[in-house]
């Protein structure tokens, strides 16, 4: 199954720093697709907040294309 990339922006690997957000780590909420999709994968992309394309446009231009080759 091929499935879009999706950005996520991680502000904090500290979950305490947001007492508000759900206790569950990107990667536990990606654990159910890995069974559905043998291309599964997760990029970080530093220095990155809620506006990717801004803030990192090259870093997210090479996980884009690194994806869609």
């Amino acid at each position: 199954m091929t499935l879009p990339l999706i950005a996520v922006p991680r502000v904090s690997r500290d979950a305490s720093a947001y007492p508000h957000s759900p206790k569950t780590s990107i990667a536990d909420m990606a654990a159910p697709v890995r069974p559905h999709a043998d291309d599964a994968r997760s990029v970080v992309i530093p220095e990155s907040g809620h506006v990717i394309p801004d803030e990192q446009p090259e870093l997210l231009a090479e996980a884009l294309l690194e994806f869609l080759e």
